[in-house]
């Protein structure tokens, strides 16, 4: 039996009642089958919803079952705003892509979990917050994203400037949002180019800010 924290990242429904679930943790990432959590009174529920954070414990022949869990937050707020959405589910996509099950990613999961809370109650924009977490990515990938600068140094610079702050001070960077969608998708385009890795869920960001 483990028991870890970690924040659900990706759901998927399978079989009648069940759900697959994806979770980030301090060690790397987890899948894990939530058995009958689609059913209106299994006390699992709450687990397996996209944000959830908190501790979970699974176990079986596999270590691949949950058999239970304490949620410190479900984020619940943030599904009532289409823009904080979009720059979750960015950030998860990049998380699941980026980082390995087998990775020690304590310090990732402490960026990842500072990103969402900034996301959901601070006063950055989302946009910014999922450009900051990106360049996070990038980085701790080995993304060398200075052959930007050749085609479009403003897009550079505002990489660069989101590259050296925190979750916390992404809202205070002086930058317009075209700008920086602009910058993202530069930014994404070095993640599809030298890493094979598309983020899909960045074009209903770039669509809804």
């Amino acid at each position: 039996m483990v028991r870890t924290q970690g924040i659900v990242i990706r759901t998927t429904d399978y079989r009648e009642k069940d759900k697959i679930m994806v979770i980030f943790t301090p060690t790397g990432i987890v899948t894990v089958t939530a058995r009958g959590v689609r059913s209106a009174e299994s006390k699992l529920k709450p687990c397996a919803q996209i944000p959830a954070f908190g501790e979970f414990t699974y176990g079986g022949r596999k270590n691949n079952v949950l058999t239970g869990g304490e949620i410190t937050d479900n984020f619940f707020s943030a599904w009532t705003d289409v823009k904080k959405i979009a720059a979750l589910m960015t950030c998860f996509e990049l998380t699941e892509k980026c980082f390995s099950k087998d990775d020690e990613t304590a310090g990732e999961f402490v960026f990842l979990l500072r990103t969402v809370n900034e996301i959901v109650y601070g006063q950055s924009s989302p946009l910014g917050s999922a450009m900051n977490y990106a360049v996070y990515c990038a980085e701790r990938m080995g993304v060398d994203y200075f052959e930007i600068s050749e085609y479009d140094g403003k897009s550079y610079e505002i990489i660069s400037a989101y590259g050296k702050s925190e979750p916390e001070e992404a809202g205070t960077l002086p930058f317009t949002e075209e700008s920086v969608k602009r910058a993202l998708s530069m930014l994404h385009n070095v993640f599809s180019n030298y890493l094979n890795i598309k983020i899909q869920t960045l074009k209903m960001l770039l669509k809804e800010v």
